[in-house]
């Protein structure tokens, strides 16, 4: 029986990175995260025996799991003690986060699955999934990934789009996931959408599974290029 993926908000993460950049490519802005379901729970456990600088150490790793290159100015549990869930705000910079290639800058996509736990990490669907070209067995998904990304970039005056970031809007009964962008002047607004749920991939239905997964990958990552004033 194919198990549906779940759009229920309770079981998602959802995370909001507000960035705006200046004219040397480095960017700085905030970040919110809350997340729910079994990480949260792992971190909410470990809050009653971490205090002060250990705890925001836990908090950082937490951000570098969704934003790797960041530099953590400042961070903070927004959460009361025992909840749930686990929200946080940071205060974050990104050396470098528009690099120059030729005569336009690169901005970076994300990375497809994120963990806090029990370290923080970033990987992709096909590495994680996908890595065999078939398989004699089913494939097993132990751990379920739901989350939303919502991604707001600020230009410097004069800058504009030159190539949009691919596009991607997925459905199978074991993957679901959606990158959706908006241009309005200056401001980039990005939507990353992705669900995963736990459950078993029969031998018939891996290789569409893989081929769907990769494309996922290859949209996540997808850099968008803007133009510099000037150029």
């Amino acid at each position: 029986i194919p198990v549906e993926v779940s759009d229920d908000d309770l079981a998602r993460d959802d995370v909001e990175v507000q960035l705006a950049i200046d004219t040397k490519g480095n960017a700085k802005g905030s970040m919110t995260i809350v997340l729910r379901g079994r990480e949260a729970q792992i971190l909410a456990d470990a809050f009653e025996e971490k205090v002060g600088a250990d705890r925001l150490d836990l908090l950082r790793a937490v951000v570098l799991a969704w934003l790797p290159w960041a530099d953590v100015e400042k961070v903070e549990l927004t959460s009361r003690e025992g909840a749930w869930e686990v929200a946080l705000r940071a205060e974050i910079g990104v050396t470098g986060f528009a690099q120059p290639e030729g005569a336009l800058r690169v901005l970076p996509g994300i990375a497809t699955l994120h963990r806090t736990q029990p370290q923080s990490s970033t990987s992709t669907l096909g590495a994680t999934f996908a890595a065999q070209g078939g398989r004699e067995n089913a494939l097993a998904i132990e751990s379920a990934f739901h989350y939303r990304v919502k991604r707001r970039i600020q230009l410097p005056e004069g800058w504009s789009l030159a190539v949009a970031p691919s596009q991607v809007d997925v459905t199978t009964s074991h993957l679901r996931a959606q990158r959706q962008s908006r241009i309005e002047g200056s401001v980039i607004e990005e939507t990353f959408t992705l669900s995963v749920p736990t459950g078993t991939v029969s031998t018939s239905e891996f290789d569409e599974f893989a081929s769907k997964a990769r494309s996922v990958d290859d949209s996540f990552l997808s850099s968008i290029r803007v133009r510099s004033s000037g150029k």
